[in-house]
């Protein structure tokens, strides 16, 4: 089978639709808040809204995912994340190009710019678990348990994430600044209505492909039931397990929620409750903790980042480059990373890559007392590269770890707390708006990187017994009496 015709490039062509209206839907909402209101309210508003969002319903989404077919899960998110976001454009249209201040007192246009936000927080829960879907469970399904192209694939989702980041708002920002904000926003409800179409067919067509897709575990007791082992002829001392095996269904089924008598809003809590106390007892918790603390920095090159650029006297044209280039880094750590992780093992990969990102910010913190401006995009350069081999390693770590039957609530967890970090650094930069601070900022971003790699080293120390990168060669050195056995564990 040609590569053209192969259930991945399918699924690729599939997750580069969804990638890239998502990156044009966000870039334009931007402008189209701005020439709404004429300031940054309503983008804060929205940011606002999107983030208390995720942070308390991801994990309920990933639940329910969990609970669910996965086509089902896949239609449903992908149906959801589209309509929303064309629907939300369309108000966005109507409110720009019609004047109903006079309208119930303006009271029409208010409600039309409320459901326009409500329909895009919508949106962003709806599109978190549809990567959950595909980028947390599918992937690994279709896989079927070799690292090696796990990631291969992992990596090539990532280059996809990155050419969206770089390519799609050029096409969009082209056609606002050539036309209208209108148009853009007329542009993307199009594009979401006809890539709907074109992604509900692809999923459909890999489900199929992919037998092991309509197979999904719901938890160990059950699998252990169910296995060949359980259904042969009772032996004796047997029927003892099977009624604790009974019990334990009876218990599971029990605590299904009753829909009837117990509110949405209070089984959505109970959820969320859930959901962090199995997100803590994971054996992987310190790696994906450390993935949320990449999160509380303004060493990223987002708006925050751009913004104080620009502060700064750098003309747009040039920050429009300096995050193209850092969106290509990150494309050349994605190409380095599978053969890292073949090289070295993936522990030693993300601990690596940690200890690369730490030294290459640190340029970061040098500028703050050197003269000049206190942005220095060539530590933010050459740290792009090993921040998302961390990220591709943490996240391969975490898809080879958790169960099948946890991974949505889990993963939406695991959003969850990227939010809550990303918050968190938001309302720092409320408190430090001055430019003059930003370099306590910087300070601030990268000591949570540093307690990330903290974190993540306390996994690899549980993981491999050790961080020292030339272990193996000290324990035949010092440790000549050790088991081959040890020995081995030893350059894991």
């Amino acid at each position: 089978m040609t590569f053209s015709r192969s259930p991945a490039f399918k699924f690729y062509c599939s997750y580069t639709l969804s990638t890239w209206a998502d990156s044009l839907w966000q870039f334009t909402l931007s402008f189209a808040l701005v020439a709404i209101g004429g300031d940054l309210q309503l983008i804060a508003i929205n940011g606002l809204v999107n983030g208390v969002a995720v942070l308390f319903f991801a994990s309920s989404v990933g639940k329910w995912i969990d609970e669910t077919k996965r086509i089902t899960a896949a239609r449903t998110t992908l149906t959801l994340t589209n309509g929303s976001v064309a629907l939300s454009a369309i108000c966005l249209i109507i409110v720009q190009h019609w004047d109903m201040s006079q309208i119930w007192n303006g009271a029409l246009r208010f409600l039309l710019i409320l459901l326009a936000i409500s329909l895009s927080t919508l949106s962003v829960l709806t599109q978190t678990g549809t990567k959950i879907v595909l980028t947390k469970d599918w992937v690994v399904v279709m896989c079927n348990n070799e690292k090696d192209k796990l990631a291969a694939m992992n990596a090539w989702l990532l280059r996809i994430e990155l050419a969206a980041t770089i390519l799609s708002p050029l096409k969009v920002g082209l056609l606002m600044t050539r036309v209208s904000v209108s148009a853009g926003c007329l542009l993307i409800a199009i594009w979401t209505v006809c890539s709907w179409g074109v992604e509900f067919w692809l999923l459909n067509v890999v489900y199929r492909s992919v037998p092991a897709l309509a197979v999904k575990k719901s938890t160990d007791v059950a699998l252990e039931i169910v296995h060949p082992s359980s259904v042969g002829l009772l032996e004796p001392g047997s029927t003892t397990k099977l009624e604790h095996n009974t019990d334990v269904l009876l218990i599971v089924t029990n605590t299904v929620p009753d829909k009837n008598c117990r509110g949405k809003l209070g089984s959505a809590l109970r959820s969320a409750i859930t959901g962090w106390l199995s997100y803590y007892q994971q054996s992987v918790f310190p790696a994906a903790l450390s993935l949320a603390l990449l999160y509380l920095t303004v060493l990223d090159f987002d708006g925050i980042t751009i913004g104080y650029a620009f502060s700064q006297g750098l003309p747009a044209d040039v920050l429009a480059l300096a995050r193209g280039v850092g969106a290509l880094m990150g494309i050349i750590g994605s190409v380095i990373y599978p053969l890292s992780r073949s090289k070295i093992g993936l522990v030693r990969t993300g601990f690596i890559s940690f200890l690369i990102e730490l030294l290459c910010l640190a340029l970061c913190i040098l500028s703050i007392w050197l003269p000049g401006s206190h942005f220095d995009p060539i530590g933010y350069f050459s740290g792009s590269g090993s921040l998302w081999m961390a990220d591709l390693s943490i996240t391969q770590i975490m898809q080879e770890s958790i169960a099948e039957h946890e991974r949505g609530v889990v993963n939406g967890v695991q959003s969850s707390a990227n939010r809550l970090l990303s918050m968190i650094k938001d309302l720092l930069v409320i408190a430090l708006p001055d430019p003059r601070t930003f370099g306590l900022l910087i300070i601030i971003s990268w000591l949570s990187i540093l307690l990330g790699f903290m974190s993540y080293s306390v996994y690899s120390r549980r993981s491999r017994g050790h961080n020292l990168p030339f272990h193996g060669l000290f324990s035949t050195v010092f440790c000549c009496n050790a088991s081959s056995d040890e020995r081995d564990n030893s350059d894991t």
